[in-house]
């Protein structure tokens, strides 16, 4: 099988809802990312075999977001693109897929990522589509979907918040526990710790544009991360095609791991997937110099580090300059957006073996396991 390399990632700062990115599709920003890690690693549009990208609300305008994303990006019309969805680990997952094709020896670079504006999602209106009245059901479809993974006559109406208090009621979590981790994820992102560098985004003022150069954090930390609108993008090569292009590469992409599990909370904490990630790559979670764990709620994330099993001391490696509880969670860029934190968290800490873990609601997860070139 042939070896995955992660070229390189960019990303856009993450603006919270209803914030300084709200006037942006996530088209934009992933047009915005998509550009900026073509020109970080010197690939051109032209080299790459296809796009994939993740999106967790997938609305009728574009219908093939990653199509739109690809053609505004200005790479050529032959390449093919599509749009996968997985919720929260939508961005992972189109990641993973570009891993897969790579592995299988059916592609030498994809680009991949994941995008979301959550300000921007559209209200669905229920039952009009033969006739329109008043008494229709408008629904958010924000709230909606964090409920609706999962068939609601066998496990209920379940919310985020639910779940949460259901994964903090297995592990005995107290509510002073969890707001005591979702303030700690607040104070670390607010403490410029990390040079991501970041790919700006303009954004109009009255009648001006300003750049927006910075992560936007929630005013206080809450035990479920709120929205957020986001982009990120990363350029997956196989070995031999990277030799051939002089590009050394960022990272190794090592191994991947999926799972599925309760819908009611369980399943998105990620333990068997973290496991698999951590088998395949011949490591154990204290080999991992990083871990990133996309913060849904505070007792999924607190619930995934205790189920990483770490030596005393090392629970500091986990998510160490914040995490979604702090800015939001923009869906389908959340897995992309770990990736990315973890390239570059682990070149500035002089780590060499990184772990990400995305869950996602409906009781699933992945997980993936890279090191650094």
């Amino acid at each position: 099988m042939n070896k995955v390399l992660i070229a390189g990632s960019a990303r856009t700062p993450i603006g919270i809802y209803d914030g300084r990115l709200k006037d942006h599709r996530e088209q934009s920003l992933a047009v915005i990312a998509a550009k900026a890690v073509l020109e970080r690693t010197g690939i051109g549009g032209e080299d790459v075999d296809e796009l994939i990208v993740g999106i967790a609300k997938q609305t009728s305008s574009p219908s093939n977001a990653a199509r739109y994303i690809g053609l505004a990006a200005d790479i050529p019309e032959p390449v093919p693109a599509y749009t996968v969805q997985r919720q929260g680990a939508s961005g992972m997952q189109a990641v993973i897929n570009g891993f897969m094709k790579i592995r299988a020896g059916s592609a030498g670079v994809i680009l991949a990522g994941g995008a979301e504006s959550m300000t921007q999602i559209p209200y669905e209106i229920q039952n009009a589509r033969y006739s329109f009245s008043p008494d229709k059901i408008v629904m958010d479809p924000i709230g909606a979907m964090v409920a609706g993974g999962q068939p609601e006559e066998r496990y209920g109406r379940l919310t985020i918040g639910q779940m949460n208090d259901a994964v903090a009621a297995a592990h005995g979590y107290s509510l002073a526990a969890q707001r005591a981790y979702a303030q700690a994820s607040l104070e670390k992102a607010g403490v410029p710790g990390l040079d991501e560098a970041l790919t700006p985004v303009a954004v109009k003022v009255k009648k001006t544009q300003e750049l927006v150069t910075e992560d936007e954090l929630y005013a206080q930390a809450n035990v479920t991360a709120g929205p957020a609108d986001a982009a990120a993008m990363c350029v997956l090569m196989d070995g031999n095609t990277a030799q051939r292009r002089g590009i050394r590469g960022a990272a190794e992409l090592v191994s991947v791991g999926i799972s599925a599990g309760s819908p009611g909370g369980a399943g998105m904490v990620g333990t068997r997937a973290i496991r698999e990630a951590l088998k395949k790559a011949g490591r154990t979670a204290a080999d991992m110099d990083m871990i990133e764990i996309n913060e849904i709620t505070a007792a999924q994330a607190m619930a995934a580090i205790e189920e990483l099993g770490l030596p005393e001391g090392a629970r500091e490696r986990v998510n160490p300059f914040g995490g979604a509880l702090a800015t939001g969670n923009a869906w389908g860029a959340s897995g992309c957006i770990a990736l990315h934190r973890l390239l570059y968290g682990l070149r500035a800490r002089g780590g060499r073996w990184g772990l990400a873990v995305c869950g996602a609601e409906g009781g699933q997860a992945l997980a993936a396991v890279i090191r650094i070139c």
